[in-house]
């Protein structure tokens, strides 16, 4: 069987690997950049991860998914499913990393897999 297709982008960020975990993580942070959604997950690997928005005054799982590993701060891996289509399933990886050459940056990489 082949390898499933992936599509990787990295980039830096100007900030302390505790605020960009926060923003990964934080219910309240993810609203601002996942079109309303929150994150909904106690983030421990076998748990599931669910993006939950509103639509017309309702509570709805646009996204569903499983931390398939995590390391706080450095390393989130997990699969989605969008429950309203047919096979929608993805893995993705966000890794945060150090950077010598740029001291307080972070590279940050995001890795999906179809």
């Amino acid at each position: 069987m082949s390898a499933l297709p992936e599509v990787k982008n990295s980039i830096h960020i100007n900030a302390p690997a505790e605020k960009v975990w926060k923003a990964l993580a934080n219910p309240e942070l993810t609203k601002k950049y996942m079109y309303g959604c929150e994150t909904v997950s106690d983030w421990k690997a076998g748990s599931s991860l669910l993006w939950r928005g509103e639509c017309e005054g309702k509570q709805v799982v646009f996204v569903k998914g499983f931390i398939l590993s995590i390391k706080p701060c450095i390393h989130l891996k997990y699969s989605v499913t969008d429950p309203n289509k047919k096979n929608s399933r993805r893995r993705i990886i966000k890794r945060l990393s150090h950077d010598e050459s740029h001291p307080g940056w972070r590279p940050f990489t995001v890795t999906c897999k179809y």
